[in-house]
């Protein structure tokens, strides 16, 4: 059970994290910087996971009230890998892909992603 908590408390700095990246690509980053001392950063970004909403709902209920002007739109898929690969060959996918371990390894060697959770985080 302790060591659930634990992966589940380094999933969540790991999706707030990836998420924070992003927001910081606007054309203004001086004008964001400035939003987010004030807490108004705006905008909406789409998450795709194999992790289900309901074990995400918690992370996101606490990532939307440190920012409540980014909607979030988060989509679980349940056969991830095809969905993954219809919407990447399709052209139209989300901001974020988030997964579980099962991958992560072969991602990591190819170079195409890596993982926050080996860094502290």
């Amino acid at each position: 059970m302790r060591k659930m908590k634990k992966w589940k408390k380094k999933r969540m700095v790991a999706v707030l994290l990836t998420l924070l990246v992003l927001l910081q690509f606007p054309a203004d980053f001086g004008s964001v910087a400035h939003a987010a001392q004030k807490n108004e950063i705006r905008g909406t970004i789409s998450v795709a996971s194999n992790i289900s909403q309901q074990d995400m709902q918690q992370y996101l209920d606490g990532f939307n009230k440190k920012y409540p002007g980014i909607e979030v739109k988060y989509q679980s898929y349940s056969d991830y890998d095809n969905e993954v690969s219809k919407q990447i060959q399709g052209g139209d996918y989300p901001d974020v892909y988030l997964f579980r371990d099962r991958c992560r390894e072969h991602l990591r060697q190819e170079r195409t992603a890596v993982s926050v959770c080996n860094h502290g985080y």
